[in-house]
């Protein structure tokens, strides 16, 4: 018997189709283990309520946390298919499909807060529901919520590289038990400089209703100006979504530099109001800390490149994974730009196995939040 499980029999099978958290050659799915004996994590196994007879059943719907509305909508079901079964190959994919399902079950979302010192925005939490979880399972379209999600990921884990190449933090004093356990010892003087910073997808996505492009610009230009700008070697990362379509801007604000990079090819044209505000943001930064420099008041230099970068494969919707392993990459080599010969030529694509490293790391991390969450209650 694993560790922390319990040997359980299963006389109810209420998602027959769901993996087993501990699958064995004969035993991969729920209704495979019915009126058997079966491995289960005791963190997942819960008192079952019993009705009474003033009781009812209701069918009820959740809220979307796609929806721009907080108003309880309708949504339609979920549906899975033999194929999305497919795409849960490793064993964090797997507990996190188990989970989603007791999610659903339990009718509730998870709550994963986003501190401020991350993308200098205010304090917000990221909700999912278990349709969220179960998208990032069976590689579905990557939304706003899971790309912020990955952010934190590489911003607060010290592994598999060092917290001084991942981010700036401003001065914060850090009581999540996340930021306790994986800042420790890397904060000096309440400052960490670094190479890299991070923009909130949800600001700079035409998809946000409520934000103007002046409010858009103005966050970029505060955000390019962290650590009081001194940090001329900095860059930032810059996930931009519209129309479901992610793409990643990399900016160098000292340097005046954009990197454009597309999944879908460098030769597509880079989007023009991303370029607009992307262009009033470093304008508004060099106002500030490029005063010095003759004339960047008026027209500072703005160069935009598009290098060759692997490219999603035709008519897929895996962009949004593509995103973070591009940030993934650039992060672990720890170089200071992104140049045209950065990725290799060949492949020209990533593998299966380059994605899945990025939802299994996804998984991980989200599931590991909660856990931490609980022995903190």
């Amino acid at each position: 018997m694993p560790p922390s499980h319990a040997r359980v029999t299963i006389t109810e099978d209420i998602v027959p189709t769901a993996l087993l958290p501990c699958p064995n050659e004969e035993l991969v799915y729920v209704c495979h283990a019915k009126k058997s004996y079966t491995p289960w994590p005791i963190s997942l196994i819960f008192p079952r309520k019993t009705n009474t007879h003033s009781e009812k059943v209701l069918n009820v719907t959740t809220p979307s946390p796609h929806l721009a509305s907080s108003q309880v909508s309708t949504t339609p079901k979920y549906v899975i298919t033999e194929k999305d079964r497919e795409m849960v190959t490793f064993t964090w994919l797997r507990m996190l499909n188990t989970h989603a399902m007791v999610l659903k079950k339990r009718g509730v979302t998870l709550s994963i807060p986003i501190p401020k010192c991350m993308l200098l925005n205010e304090d917000v939490g990221v909700m999912l529901d278990y349709e969220d979880l179960l998208d990032w399972c069976f590689k579905r379209e990557v939304g706003e919520s899971q790309m912020n999600i990955f952010i934190k990921r590489m911003f607060f884990t010290n592994y598999p590289f060092s917290l001084e190449c991942i981010c700036v933090l401003l001065t914060s004093t850090y009581t999540t038990f996340d930021g306790a356990r994986y800042l420790k010892g890397h904060c000096h003087n309440e400052v960490v400089s670094g190479m890299y910073g991070f923009c909130d997808t949800n600001v700079l996505s035409p998809m946000t209703p409520t934000t103007d492009e002046e409010v858009r610009s103005d966050y970029l230009a505060r955000v390019f100006g962290c650590n009081e700008g001194k940090n001329v070697n900095q860059f930032f990362f810059a996930p931009y979504n519209d129309n479901m379509h992610w793409r990643l801007a990399v900016i160098s604000p000292w340097n005046g530099l954009v990197c454009w990079l597309d999944p879908a090819g460098e030769e597509n044209e880079i989007n023009e109001f991303a370029k607009k505000i992307i262009n009033e943001g470093l304008k508004k930064f060099s106002m500030v800390h490029r005063k010095d420099i003759k004339k960047i008041k008026k027209d500072p230099y703005i160069e935009w490149k598009q290098p060759k970068c692997p490219r999603q494969p035709q008519y897929s919707k895996v962009c949004g994974y593509y995103v973070c392993r591009y940030m993934l990459e650039i992060i672990q080599k720890r170089v200071l730009w992104v140049s045209d010969k950065f990725f290799k030529a060949d492949p020209c694509t990533y593998s299966t196995e380059n994605i899945d490293e990025i939802r299994d790391l996804w998984a991980k991390y989200v599931l590991e939040l909660e856990q931490n969450e609980m022995k903190m209650v």
